[in-house]
């Protein structure tokens, strides 16, 4: 990449307005997946606050099933930043913006439900624990995208790794 770049540079042809329209189209496509967890973030946290605000008494839906819909949400980050990007780290990506808009979550809880925290140490083990377990379902999404394509690699080198010990058999 950095190669065609100095290549486009180098070229007299190429004029700095068509260099800079390339580096903010590639700009506005990283963006993208910006966007996209931005999305979801928002998701989680409107999900969040449902979950927190509903009362309706003897019916109330277990918190069980808020946790279960949000870690979906984060997984489908992953899941569909990775298919996006074609990469896994794009996925990650995406999740990690969606962690990073719902953080909001935490202090929230604070101001919105007086849920405050014991002291500093307390707060910062679950941001850490909470943000560890978030980028687990986000990373597991992003694997599940690139899974057939995982699997196709793992096959071909276990053929391979195979035929590698047979004729090592037929040699000794």
């Amino acid at each position: 990449m950095k190669l065609l770049f100095a290549v486009l540079l180098d070229d007299p042809a190429v004029s700095k307005r068509r260099i800079w329209s390339i580096i903010l189209g590639d700009l506005a496509h990283m963006t993208r997946g910006v966007r996209i967890g931005a999305l979801f973030g928002l998701l989680v946290v409107l999900t969040w606050l449902a979950n927190r605000s509903i009362d309706i008494g003897p019916y109330d839906p277990p918190i069980a099933i808020g946790i279960g819909f949000i870690a979906l949400l984060f997984a489908a980050a992953g899941f569909i930043g990775a298919r996006h990007s074609g990469t896994i780290a794009g996925g990650i990506r995406v999740g990690f913006v969606a962690g990073l808009v719902s953080a909001i979550t935490v202090p929230g809880e604070a101001w919105l439900f007086h849920n405050y925290f014991g002291d500093l140490r307390d707060f910062v083990f679950t941001y850490s624990i909470a943000a560890a377990i978030v980028m687990a379902v986000v990373i597991f999404g992003a694997e599940l995208a690139c899974f057939m394509e995982h699997k196709a690699r793992a096959r071909h080198g276990l053929h391979a790794f195979r035929a590698a010990w047979r004729d090592s058999e037929l040699t000794t």
